[in-house]
């Protein structure tokens, strides 16, 4: 069923009746797919990296070891020691910023779900039909036959183009949010800086 849920941003393939009566259409060159497949998937990894660089621009040079511990840690507790640095360095912040980047780790978490779909997925030609109509057709990703365990044909969501896109699009939003916030911490510290050297 593919579930076009208001609240859900991806639509989930299984058995073929749409809830809202909508279409998802396959693709037809795996080669568009997997453009989309690459460009998300390296918007998803410069997020992580900008990610880092405002751990780093809130710790200084001052915790060396929760840096190293921070490039180690997996996405998760990335996200728990980011929220818990800016606990500890409020100053370092841009007045008001903290709920804004809260709400940025918040969505990336959730959006860390369809990350690890396209990432792990795998294109299938697929194409099934209701009452002699194909409402579901192309090259779709979907998730492999090892996802979590062995399972045949099971669709517990499908990717195309579209909604590949909508994915990197997002993240591009919230990445561009974090580095112009990171940037305004770094020009107080450069500023500060040149006022302490005059």
């Amino acid at each position: 069923m593919i579930d076009m849920a208001e609240d859900q941003l991806f639509p989930v393939v299984g058995e073929l009746k749409l809830a809202s009566g909508a279409t998802l259409r396959g693709e037809a060159k795996t080669a568009t797919l997997l453009f989309a497949v690459g460009g998300a998937l390296s918007t998803w990894e410069t997020s992580e990296d900008f990610l880092m660089t405002l751990y780093r621009v809130i710790l200084r040079e001052e915790e060396p070891l929760a840096f190293a511990a921070f490039v180690r840690a997996n996405r998760s507790t990335r996200s728990h020691m980011l929220k818990a640095a800016m606990k500890q360095h409020p100053q370092r912040l841009p007045s008001g910023s903290t709920p804004t980047i809260e709400a940025i780790l918040n969505r990336l978490d959730t959006l860390a779900k369809t990350r690890n779909e396209i990432a792990h997925g795998r294109l299938v030609q697929w194409q099934s039909s209701l009452d002699g109509e194909a409402p579901v057709s192309g090259i779709f990703l979907l998730p492999s036959f090892h996802d979590d365990a062995w399972h045949e044909r099971s669709h517990r969501y499908a990717h195309n183009v579209t909604t590949i896109s909508a994915f990197a699009d997002e993240v591009r939003g919230l990445r561009k949010t974090i580095f112009e916030l990171t940037a305004q911490i770094a020009s107080s510290d450069e500023k500060a800086s040149l006022a302490a050297a005059s």
